[in-house]
């Protein structure tokens, strides 16, 4: 931390390497944890290194009590720096899912679908909020059907009826009759199988309820003598 100073004042790109290197040794072999010295390294990276940047948030993870450097003080860098990857990963830790993903979908499809994929799985309409908007990305202006139905697979949240809007006004009812035959007997093989499991668990109540019947009615002889 003494030299901290002097380091920051070093000016040039030979001076960030060194200075770079120096950091890394204290982070990775001395086991460094101080924020200041993490920061200033996340600030060298944002400028000079923006892969050894990825791999450095990458390293520290994606739980933000756990993470040695200030996340919201690095995202400020990486939107100055105009690293949206990074902005994408710093804001998912964040919590900031919408924006994530909204970012995300300016550069990469992929990055998009694994920011929606790491949202808490306990809060569902968020989920499929997330998912629309990647749905919305992937619809709009193609009309594609076959590319809309592949990419239904990849999320059980949304169904074709929450991405007829995204589609234009030229397309009919016609171009979706393989589709919506195919949800039709999902739907209907869906409902088959909760009957299913509902007359298995009403087999198993009643088994249950001749069972207490038959204890109540169980009883034994002591015999006097």
């Amino acid at each position: 931390l003494k030299l901290l100073p002097a380091m920051v004042s070093c000016n040039g790109e030979m001076h960030a390497v060194e200075v770079i290197k120096y950091l890394e040794f204290c982070i990775d072999k001395l086991k460094n944890t101080d924020k200041a010295i993490h920061n200033f390294l996340v600030s060298l990276y944002a400028k000079h290194d923006p892969q050894k940047l990825m791999e450095y948030l990458n390293s520290q993870g994606q739980e933000l009590s756990l993470v040695n450097y200030d996340v919201h003080f690095a995202l400020r860098l990486c939107h100055e720096n105009n690293l949206t990857e990074a902005c994408v990963q710093l804001s998912g830790l964040l919590g900031l899912w919408e924006a994530a993903v909204d970012l995300a979908l300016t550069v990469d499809l992929e990055l998009a679908k694994k920011m929606a994929n790491m949202s808490p799985e306990t809060e569902a309409e968020l989920r499929k909020k997330l998912w629309l908007k990647i749905a919305q990305n992937v619809v709009s202006g193609k009309d594609d059907i076959q590319q809309a139905m592949a990419f239904l697979k990849q999320c059980d949240l949304i169904k074709i009826e929450d991405i007829l809007p995204f589609f234009s006004d030229f397309v009919t009812i016609d171009h979706f009759k393989d589709a919506i035959c195919d949800s039709l007997k999902e739907y209907n093989q869906h409902i088959q199988n909760l009957k299913d499991e509902m007359e298995e668990a009403t087999k198993s109540a009643e088994q249950v309820r001749d069972e207490i019947q038959s204890f109540r009615n169980h009883y034994t002889l002591i015999n006097s003598s």
